[in-house]
C-alpha cells in the first residue's frame, strides 16, 4: 500500500533539470508548471534546451495567424521538454509571462 502511494505521488513528479542551464530556477519552475497542465500525468519528459533570448516581438517569436503583437524587442527565455517523440516548446518573458510556442 505505502508503495502504491510513494508511486502515485512519484508519477506526479515535474521533469528533472539534468543539462546545466543559465536560467534561472523560477524561470524552470513556471516551465515545469506549464508542463504539468499540459500534459498532466506525463513522466519523464526530459530538459533539452534552456537559454536565455531576445525575441523579435510581443510573439516571443512564435506568433499565432491574425493575432497582432507589440513590435518591440522582448527579453525571455525559451525552455524545451521532450517525452516520447513530443516537443513542448515554452517562451517565457522576464516578467514571468509563460506560452507554449506549437508553431512549426
Amino acid at each position: 500500500m505505502l508503495l502504491a502511494a510513494i508511486a502515485a505521488c512519484h508519477a506526479r513528479a515535474l521533469p528533472p533539470v539534468t543539462p546545466p542551464v543559465d536560467v534561472p530556477e523560477t524561470i524552470l519552475e513556471l516551465t515545469r508548471r506549464q508542463l504539468e497542465t499540459d500534459a498532466p500525468g506525463m513522466v519523464g519528459a526530459s530538459l533539452v534546451r534552456a537559454e536565455r533570448r531576445t525575441f523579435n516581438d510581443g510573439s516571443l517569436d512564435c506568433p499565432e495567424p491574425g493575432v497582432l503583437y507589440t513590435q518591440a524587442l522582448v527579453a525571455g527565455y525559451q525552455v524545451v521538454y521532450e517525452h516520447d517523440r513530443d516537443t513542448y516548446d515554452y517562451r517565457v518573458t522576464e516578467s514571468g509571462m509563460v506560452r507554449r510556442c506549437t508553431a512549426p
